[in-house]
């Protein structure tokens, strides 16, 4: 007899769940459900709606991204190694990949404002469900030692993910 595959949940989709059971934590009951004229309940319309565009957010809309950027320049770098980085600053030519990450928000993730003010663009790479655009993410993150700007740099300045990356993925 085959055992089944275990599948695991991505710790980011385990932490957005939990995120929402708080938020949903402070709503009261009688804020959400409704009385039927049967003398069941239900969920009101538009605790149903926003519960269904989440959702298909999650299934349908999750973007993955790259900010870029804009001109060539310093940029924050707070995983750099002391010897590929001067101040926990990074120098990336124009172009160079800053940050790689996935949002499900409908506006991006960042204002033009910030991208601007930090000199640097967003392009949208794919979109698609949650679990894939993670996916993505994840491979081109542990593929990023091997991207032909990193390895155009001296071997000190290499790094193992974007100057802009929050996580190593080891």
């Amino acid at each position: 007899m085959e055992r089944a595959e275990k599948i695991p949940i991505p710790y980011n989709l385990l932490l957005l769940l939990s995120a929402s059971v708080l938020i949903f934590a402070y709503i009261r009951w009688e804020d959400v459900v409704i009385q039927n004229p049967d003398g069941s309940y239900s969920i009101d319309d538009a605790t149903s709606d926003k519960i269904a565009d989440r959702v298909d957010r999650i299934e349908h809309k999750t973007v993955f991204y790259q900010l870029v950027a804009a001109s060539n320049g310093y940029f924050i770098c707070p995983l750099c190694p002391p010897e590929a980085s001067s101040n926990n600053q990074y120098f990336l030519n124009y172009k160079e990949v800053y940050k790689y990450g996935i949002t499900m928000a409908e506006n991006h993730r960042y204002s033009q404002a910030e991208l601007a003010r930090w000199n640097l663009r967003y392009e949208q790479i794919a979109i698609g469900n949650y679990t894939e655009m993670l996916i993505l993410e994840t491979t081109f993150m542990a593929e990023y030692p091997l991207y032909p700007d990193n390895l155009r740099r001296p071997i000190k300045r290499r790094l193992i993910t974007p100057p802009g990356s929050g996580t190593r993925l080891r």
